[in-house]
């Protein structure tokens, strides 16, 4: 059996948090609303230099 789940991460790879089990439209909308990000962050400029730790299509 398994569950759909979620992650969430920081523009620079780290983990901020999870949710095991569907999740509605409402509930993704509350949980990115809990996480806080700055404008700076969300820079393509600033963040494209970043290497994640983790390539999206890996399973890590």
């Amino acid at each position: 059996m398994a569950l759909p789940t979620t992650l969430f991460y920081s523009p620079d790879g780290r983990l901020l948090g999870s949710h095991l089990g569907e999740l509605s439209n409402a509930s993704l909308a509350r949980a990115l609303e809990s996480f806080d990000t700055p404008a700076s962050s969300l820079n393509p400029a600033t963040s494209s230099s970043r290497k994640l730790p983790c390539p999206a299509s890996a399973t890590c």
